[in-house]
């Protein structure tokens, strides 16, 4: 409408008063698209690029994961979205290893059909079997979350897994750490392996230090 509008006036400049301002006219009207064409880019970049998650989505996410009763627990999850009603997801679903494969599959669809019928949530699961019926196993791993939890209430760990051999044992696991943490994943990896060769000089921590 602007732009039309500047090019009426200069019309009736130049029919009523013989004044050229095409030239003028024309720069204005330029400015006008490049700023409008600059703004709507910045309206919509993220929805562009992919815009971050809202907490409610992410909570969303977890409470119907979490509900189902196959489901220990979640972690790599990612959202993004692209725009009103286009929301794509994906996350790795902890589940019994000595259970009935078919029948986690069959909930991990069920639950992927649900976030799709029912929240509009395109989302990919990934089953991660867990040992869960092993005294000496939980237990390690209670001692590694109490190290991880002393550097920050906000970190966690998953997919932990040990490893044993003759001379030295392997705590394999990955830390949670939110992006807004400053430390570095070397300076927490450090902390943490300070921690585990307190609880006993034969194990080795290998971390994967996760940032979400």
């Amino acid at each position: 409408m602007l732009s039309t509008g500047a090019t009426l006036v200069s019309a009736i400049l130049w029919f009523t008063l013989d004044i050229n301002a095409d030239a003028y006219v024309g720069l204005a009207v330029s400015v006008f698209i490049l700023i409008a064409g600059l703004k709507i880019l910045n309206e919509n970049k993220n929805i562009i690029l992919g815009a971050a998650p809202d907490k409610e989505t992410i909570e969303l996410i977890k409470t119907v994961a979490l509900s189902d009763e196959c489901i220990i627990g979640i972690h790599d999850l990612m959202v993004h979205s692209y725009g009103a009603g286009v929301t794509i997801a994906s996350f790795h679903a902890e589940v019994d290893g000595k259970g009935d494969f078919f029948e986690a599959h069959d909930h991990i669809d069920n639950i992927e059909k649900k976030l799709l019928a029912e929240h509009n949530i395109a989302c990919t699961i990934h089953m991660d079997p867990i040992v869960t019926d092993d005294e000496q196993i939980n237990l390690i791993k209670a001692r590694v979350e109490g190290i991880v939890k002393a550097l920050g209430e906000d970190l966690r760990i998953h997919d932990f897994r040990i490893v044993t051999g003759p001379t030295h044992t392997n705590l394999i696991f990955d830390v949670e750490v939110p992006f807004e943490d400053g430390r570095s994943g070397r300076e927490l990896s450090l902390a943490i392996e300070e921690g585990i060769k307190a609880l006993d000089g034969t194990y080795f921590a290998v971390i994967n230090i996760d940032r979400v």
